[in-house]
């Protein structure tokens, strides 16, 4: 039998302590008794948060880490930080896994009423075989698509 596959890519779920919105990507069945849903866990950021996180100061502490010697060399850790930042978008941070593009602009809008934020982007925190049964077992899980919830605990079970 061949693998089988429906992709969804909606949102799914929302849990409104730790904001943590779960998108549905796809399900799949390969026919022999191996099935699942895949998904990804997004975190929603406001542009003050994403400010912060664009501090020259954070990003230079970042960059401490992982700066190669020959780097700082050539320049120093504030250059090369500010350098960074004037190649990153002004809704992004540095290295963020940016998921903007997952959410649609009508569940956006749900979203920032849900979480009471204004919410401009979305960063991928978790992805994959990212569900299971007790997943929407929690009293702060607002359950956006039922439908999905179901296929979801169906293709899990």
């Amino acid at each position: 039998m061949s693998r089988m596959e429906k992709v969804y890519n909606k949102v799914v779920s929302v849990n409104t302590e730790s904001k943590e919105i779960y998108i549905l990507d796809y399900v799949f069945d390969d026919g022999d008794g191996f099935k699942g849903a895949t998904g990804a866990v997004l975190t929603p950021y406001t542009q003050s948060m994403i400010d912060d996180r664009r501090d020259v100061d954070e990003v230079m502490a970042t960059l401490e880490d992982i700066v190669s010697v020959e780097q700082l060399r050539e320049c120093s850790l504030r250059e090369l930080a500010e350098e960074e930042l004037a190649n990153i978008p002004e809704d992004e941070f540095l290295y963020m896994d940016s998921c903007r593009n997952k959410i649609s602009d009508k569940d956006n809008e749900k979203l920032i009423e849900l979480l009471g934020m204004d919410i401009v982007n979305y960063e991928c925190v978790g992805g994959g075989r990212c569900f299971s049964v007790d997943t929407f077992d929690n009293e702060n899980m607002v359950i956006f698509n039922q439908e999905l919830v179901n296929k979801i605990i169906k293709y899990e079970s």
